[in-house]
C-alpha cells in the first residue's frame, strides 16, 4: 500500500503572521521519509462574499485561504527539487480554468516531472468563486465535465477539437503531450452520489472525502466499481484517508479496498517544526502498515 499526503500550501498557518513551512522543504521532507505522493489544494482567489465555510463552525474562511500560491507553479517547483515523489492536485478546480491553457500546463508539468503528476479535480465547495471566472455557480459541474473532456482530447489527439455548451474550439495542435499515457490519472473529489456517476462517466477514479472513515467509503466505492464495470471500464483508482487513530477495524477496511494510496491530511498549513514532526509520526505508521 502506498502512502501520500494531502495539504494546504500557504504563507501563514492558522495563526495570522505565523510562517508556514516552505513548500519545497515540505516536498523534500515527504520524499525523504518514504511518502509516495503529495497533493495540494487550490483556490484561485477569495471572493469577499464567499459561501459559508462548511468544514467547521467558523463565521469566515481561515486566514490561510488568503495566501495560497498558484497550484501548477508550486507543483512544478516541487518537481524540480524532488526525484520520486508523485505530485498531485488535491483538488484542481477545473471549471475555473481555461481548458486549452490548463491542458498545456498539465502536460508540461507531467513531462518535466518525469511522469509524476496525478490530477485530482473538483467543482469546489465555494461556488462564489465560479462567477468571477465567467461560470455560473450552478453550471460549474457541467463546465468541469466539458473542460476535462476537452483537455483529454488535447492530450490524446494530434489534432483536437471540442464543441460543447461551455467549451468550444476548432481543430488545433497542442504539444507537448503528457508523458503518462493516455494522460495523468484523473481522480474526482467529492461525496455525493452524483460525484460517483461523474467519475464513472469521464474520470479514472475517486478522491474520497477526508471526513469519511474507510467504512463509509467502502460501500460507495463498491457502487462506483459497479458503475465502471457497466461501462466496460477498469477498476476505478482510489485515494482514501488513513485512520491515524490506528482503529484496527478501519485499517482492515483500507487493506481490503486495496487503494492506490492511503492519505494523511494536515488539515491546514503548519509551521516547519510542526510539519516535520507530523511527517516523522506518520512515517512510523508507514513502517508499521506498509
Amino acid at each position: 500500500m502506498q502512502f501520500g499526503i494531502e495539504t494546504f500550501i500557504a504563507d501563514e498557518t492558522m495563526i495570522p503572521g505565523e510562517k508556514a513551512i516552505d513548500p519545497i522543504e515540505f516536498a523534500q521532507a515527504a520524499e525523504e521519509r518514504g511518502f509516495e505522493s503529495l497533493f495540494i489544494a487550490e483556490h484561485t482567489h477569495v471572493p469577499v462574499n464567499s459561501d459559508e465555510y462548511p468544514f467547521d463552525d467558523s463565521d469566515s474562511l481561515p486566514n490561510y485561504y488568503y495566501s495560497m500560491p498558484d497550484l501548477i507553479v508550486t507543483l512544478t517547483a516541487m518537481a524540480m527539487r524532488t526525484e520520486r515523489l508523485r505530485l498531485g492536485t488535491g483538488v484542481a478546480l477545473v471549471a475555473m480554468h481555461d481548458p486549452i491553457i490548463m491542458a498545456k500546463e498539465i502536460a508540461t508539468l507531467d513531462v518535466v516531472s518525469g511522469g509524476r503528476l496525478v490530477l485530482g479535480i473538483g467543482a469546489g465547495w465555494n461556488s462564489a468563486e465560479a462567477p468571477n471566472h465567467g461560470i455560473d455557480r450552478k453550471s460549474r459541474f457541467g463546465a468541469m465535465r466539458e473542460k476535462v473532456q476537452a483537455m483529454t482530447a488535447i492530450w490524446t489527439q494530434d489534432i483536437a477539437e471540442y464543441h460543447g455548451k461551455y467549451v468550444n474550439f476548432d481543430p488545433l495542435y497542442s504539444r507537448p503531450k503528457p508523458l503518462q499515457k493516455p494522460h495523468p490519472p484523473i481522480l474526482m473529489g467529492g461525496w455525493a452520489e452524483s460525484v460517483l456517476k461523474r467519475i464513472a462517466d469521464y474520470c479514472d477514479g475517486w478522491f474520497a472525502p477526508s471526513m469519511w472513515k474507510p467504512s463509509q467509503v467502502a460501500p460507495a466505492y463498491k457502487r462506483l466499481c459497479g458503475m465502471m464495470e457497466e461501462r466496460g471500464k477498469p477498476r476505478p483508482r482510489l485515494n482514501i484517508f488513513f485512520p491515524t487513530d490506528e482503529d484496527k477495524a478501519e485499517i482492515d477496511v483500507v487493506r481490503e479496498l486495496e487503494p492506490d494510496r492511503a492519505m494523511f491530511y494536515t488539515h491546514h498549513p503548519t509551521t516547519r517544526d510542526t510539519t516535520l514532526r507530523m511527517l516523522d509520526e506518520w512515517a512510523v505508521l508507514i513502517d508499521r502498515y506498509q
